[in-house]
C-alpha cells in the first residue's frame, strides 16, 4: 500500500472516539480467516468479541493478518470509520424497520399455482421513483428505469420467459464528502446485475451470486463508493422467489390486500444501514489473497418465498419504506387496482409526507396468468 497516496480527509477534525470498525466488519473478517485458515497470509489468534471499542483498526488488522502484510494508511482508517459514522447521521430509520415482518392472513390464499394447460404464470411490472428535494408531480419519464431521474438509487428488471430477476440499490449520499459519486456506484452495481442476468447464466435461485459477481465487476471499475442493494429472482414456473439484501433495501409482500411479508433489514454501528463498500485500498486485498466480495457478503441475508397468483412485491429503498408504512400500503393498493397508478401513488404519498426526505425508487411486480402461447411471441 506503500504506493497509494490517500488525501481525501483531514484526521485531525474527527473525533478519536468513532475510530473503530462496525461488529459485522469485525465478525466477517474473523470468519473469513476461520474459512481461509490454510493461508500462510492469516493468522486469527486472539480475536476476542469483548476488544471492540477499546482497541483501533490497526489492533485487529495486525491480529487477522500477519505483520507487513496488508498495511492501510492511517488516512483511510479515519475515512472508512468516518463514512460509516456520517451516514449514520443520514439515515434515521423507524424501529419497524428493523425487524422481518410476516403477517398471515386468517384463510389460505383463494386462488393458488395450480392453473389449467393453457394459462402460464408470468409478472406485471410496474416502476416509479423521484429524486429528492424536488416537486410534485411525478415526471413521466420517471415511470420508467431508463429514463427517470432517481437520485441515488437505482435499479434493473429482467425477464425472460419463466425468469425474473429484479435489483434495486441506494448510494450513501455521505460519500460526496469525499469525492465520490454515490449515484454512480449504485448505477454500477445495478448495471452489471443486469448484465450478468441477461448472460442466462444464473438461476432465479441464486440471486447473491449474482450480487456477488456484480460487486466483483465494481470493483475492476474504480468506481468508489458504498451502497446498499436487495436483488430479487423469480420462477414463474414454480412461483417461488429467492431474494438477497444488504442493508435497508429490501421488499414487500401484498396478499389479498395485506402486506404478508417484509424482508429483513441490516443495520451497523446502530442505525447505519449495512453496504457495500468499494474504496482505493480494497485493491490492495486481492493483491495479497482475499476474497473482499466474500468478506463484504458472509453475512447478506438470503430469503426464500412461495408465491400465489396475485401476488404484489414491492421492491424498493428505504425512501419509500421509511415513509409510507404497511397499513398506508395497504390502503393505496386497495384503492388502485392499476399497477403503475399504484407506484405513482405510493411515490407520491412519501414525498407529500415526508418523515425523511429522501431519493425514491419502486420497482413492483404483480403476478398474473397469461396465455401459454404468449411465452413463444
Amino acid at each position: 500500500m506503500s504506493d497509494l497516496n490517500f488525501q481525501i480527509i483531514n484526521s485531525e477534525n474527527i473525533d478519536k472516539s468513532i475510530f473503530k470498525l462496525s461488529d459485522i466488519d469485525i465478525r466477517n473478517l474473523k470468519y473469513y480467516a476461520n474459512r481461509q485458515n490454510d493461508s500462510p497470509l492469516i493468522n486469527i489468534e486472539n480475536i476476542e468479541q469483548d476488544d471492540q471499542g477499546k482497541t483501533s483498526t490497526d489492533f485487529y488488522l495486525n491480529k487477522i493478518f500477519p505483520k507487513n502484510s496488508l498495511l492501510l494508511n492511517d488516512t483511510y482508517q479515519n475515512h472508512h470509520r468516518y463514512h460509516h459514522y456520517h451516514h449514520h447521521h443520514h439515515h434515521h430509520h423507524h424501529d419497524y424497520r428493523h425487524r422481518p415482518y410476516t403477517k398471515h392472513t386468517h384463510e389460505q390464499p383463494i386462488i393458488s399455482l395450480s392453473l389449467d394447460d393453457h394459462k402460464k404464470l408470468s409478472l406485471e411490472i410496474a416502476t416509479c421513483g423521484m429524486q429528492k428535494n424536488t416537486k410534485l408531480p411525478v415526471p413521466y419519464e420517471n415511470c420508467f428505469l431508463n429514463s427517470g431521474c432517481f437520485g441515488d438509487d437505482a435499479g434493473f428488471v429482467l425477464q425472460k420467459a419463466t425468469k425474473n430477476f429484479l435489483g434495486i440499490s441506494d448510494g450513501a449520499g455521505g460519500n460526496l464528502m469525499y469525492g465520490y459519486n454515490p449515484r454512480l456506484f449504485s448505477e454500477s452495481l445495478m448495471r452489471n446485475c443486469s448484465n450478468l442476468a441477461h448472460t442466462e447464466k444464473y438461476s432465479t435461485t441464486e440471486p447473491k451470486r449474482l450480487l456477488c459477481h456484480a460487486f466483483d465487476r465494481v470493483q475492476t471499475e474504480n468506481c468508489f463508493g458504498s451502497a446498499t442493494a436487495c436483488v430479487i429472482g423469480i420462477d414463474c414456473g414454480t412461483g417461488r422467489l429467492h431474494s438477497v439484501n444488504i442493508g435497508d433495501s429490501g421488499y414487500v409482500i401484498i396478499r389479498q390486500g395485506f402486506v404478508v411479508y417484509r424482508s429483513q433489514s441490516q443495520e451497523m454501528n446502530g442505525d447505519c444501514p449495512r453496504q457495500l463498500d468499494v474504496y482505493p485500498w480494497t485493491a490492495s486485498l486481492k493483491r495479497h489473497g482475499l476474497n473482499y466480495t466474500q468478506i463484504s457478503s458472509f453475512d447478506a441475508i438470503c430469503e426464500t418465498f412461495d408465491l400465489e397468483l396475485d401476488d404484489i412485491i414491492i421492491l424498493s429503498t428505504d425512501g419509500l419504506f421509511d415513509n409510507v408504512p404497511n397499513h398506508l400500503i395497504e390502503q393505496i393498493l386497495s384503492h388502485n387496482r392499476s399497477l403503475k397508478h399504484a407506484a405513482n401513488q405510493l411515490v407520491t404519498r412519501a414525498i407529500r409526507f415526508y418523515v425523511k426526505p429522501d431519493d425514491i425508487l419502486v420497482i413492483m411486480a404483480r403476478v398474473i396468468a397469461i396465455n401459454h402461447s404468449t411465452y413463444e411471441q
